[in-house]
């Protein structure tokens, strides 16, 4: 899917410009903007950033609709859609930490299982994940492509990343866990777990904090097609529609034996 890649790779590559180029006061770029599509504040960062991802997509080839967190979904009357967060992990971005990335998604149809191309960057690494659709995963770093293989799962040394504030309300298994880490940018870190980086990836959040289909759209193929699993709070697999209102928890998995550690 050279066209997909082609205009991932573009929209991510103004994303990183526009980071750069703005990162030296991020006390400023940290100030809201606007109020986002369903009441989320969009940052300056955030705002400078899907303006330069939209110019690109505009000035594609490929027709598109177009659905971002920050302005919601943009019919175009297109068969396809991207599903675009420019800036997965703001917080860490704006506030100095190297861990964030845009995430970037193509879907024919209108459910989270219609995404056929992934794309995800860590910003600062430049590093690149991605996946189509039953043709497997992939990581980029220093432009040298390798397949992602799915290690062996090893019980007794469980890595665990998971969503952890005042909204939380983790499981209480998880902390059997070995090893535990926070990292904040969801992309990101069900990508971790897709590369054997980490076995478990778990958001568990109250309503109004659960995860919208920009921040996981991409990653969610990554991890499936690295041969891990990508489940709801209730151990199905997860499914969402392409839109902004539908919220879910999520748990990632590299093997479904470390389910037991949140059960």
């Amino acid at each position: 899917m050279p066209e997909y890649m082609k205009l991932a790779k573009d929209v991510s590559a103004a994303i990183k410009s526009a980071v750069l180029e703005n990162n030296r006061d991020l006390q400023e770029m940290g100030k809201k903007a606007f109020t986002g599509a369903y009441g989320a504040t969009t940052s300056r960062m955030d705002s400078i950033a899907e303006e330069k991802a939209l110019e690109i997509i505009a000035s594609s080839d490929l027709k598109l609709n177009v659905l971002t967190e920050e302005r919601g979904m943009m019919d175009n009357g297109a068969s396809e859609t991207i599903v675009l967060d420019p800036i997965d992990g703001t917080t860490n971005c704006i506030s100095g930490i190297p861990f964030y990335s845009a995430s970037i998604a193509f879907a024919r149809g209108n459910r989270l299982s219609d995404v056929f191309f992934g794309y995800v960057e860590n910003i600062p690494a430049n590093e690149v994940y991605s996946a189509s659709k039953g043709a497997g995963a992939s990581i980029i770093v220093s432009g040298k492509s390798d397949p992602i293989v799915r290690k062996v799962f090893d019980p007794e040394k469980v890595t665990a990343i998971a969503y952890v504030g005042k909204h939380s309300k983790m499981p209480s298994g998880l902390g059997s866990a070995r090893y535990f880490r926070c990292m904040g940018a969801a992309s990101l870190e069900m990508c971790l777990v897709a590369r054997g980086s980490a076995d478990i990836y778990c958001h568990m959040s109250q309503p109004g904090q659960k995860l919208r289909i920009v921040d996981i759209a991409a990653s969610v193929l990554i991890t499936r097609e690295a041969g891990c699993f990508v489940l709801d709070e209730n151990f199905n697999d997860l499914e969402m529609n392409i839109d902004l209102q539908d919220r879910k928890n999520v748990i990632a998995v590299r093997d479904k034996k470390a389910l037991e550690v949140l059960k």
